[in-house]
């Protein structure tokens, strides 16, 4: 959805308030399936990979809306950074034993 809402956004175009709200409520009642969420969280300071998108204006506009979106849908979800990463995937890692341990599915 923030990729969807950030690529409107940069093009000049739009959808109507009814079809915005119907895919918000997708995504709402998505976001409650998962245990864990994680979003990593741009970092301007890191250049891209080879071979991606290299549109900066369209890189920003994603960071900012999925960040948006899952501000509203799970704002308890974990955020990941360049300097939380290790931290992040081991508690990651850590849920998810604990989970499976459980006889989690």
């Amino acid at each position: 959805m923030g990729y969807l809402t950030a690529a409107l956004e940069v093009s000049s175009r739009g959808l109507s308030r009814k079809r915005l709200s119907e895919l918000q409520t997708i995504v709402a009642a998505h976001a409650t399936r998962y245990d864990l969420l994680i979003i990593t969280e741009l970092d301007h300071a890191i250049p891209l990979g080879p071979e991606r998108d290299t549109n900066a204006i369209f890189r920003l506009a994603a960071g900012q809306h999925v960040t948006a979106v899952i501000d509203q849908v799970r704002p308890q979800a974990i955020r990941m950074t360049s300097k939380n990463t290790d931290e992040v995937v081991a508690g990651a890692v850590e849920q998810a034993l604990g989970h499976f341990s459980k006889g989690g599915s």
